[in-house]
């Protein structure tokens, strides 16, 4: 679920809110990893969780980058398909190391 689905379901609500709202693509992003690297913080108050935070912040930025780029480029499809693949290996390398400890 998570590795999977739960990248698809947050590229399409990310991307499509701004693009609904007629708003920046990337600070919607931007936003929600924002909002993810908080509540990891809040949920455990260590290190590992400012470490999180600050993966969820960036990673976020970065797939909002991308779907950013090719939605200027005229694709957005391809922007979300982008984003949701680079996501979801994301989320593969994530759990696999979360698993490995």
């Amino acid at each position: 679920m998570i590795i999977y689905w739960a990248p698809i379901l947050e590229e399409l609500l990310k991307t499509g809110f701004a693009l609904v709202l007629r708003s920046n693509v990337f600070l919607s992003h931007v936003t929600f990893g924002a909002v993810e690297a908080v509540y990891d913080i809040w949920a455990q108050d260590s290190i590992t969780a400012y470490l999180a935070g600050l993966a969820s912040f960036i990673s976020h930025g970065v797939f909002g980058a991308i779907t950013q780029h090719f939605i200027y480029q005229g694709h957005t499809f391809l922007g979300i398909a982008t984003a949701v693949l680079i996501h979801i290996a994301w989320n593969y390398v994530v759990i696999k190391m979360k698993n490995q400890h």
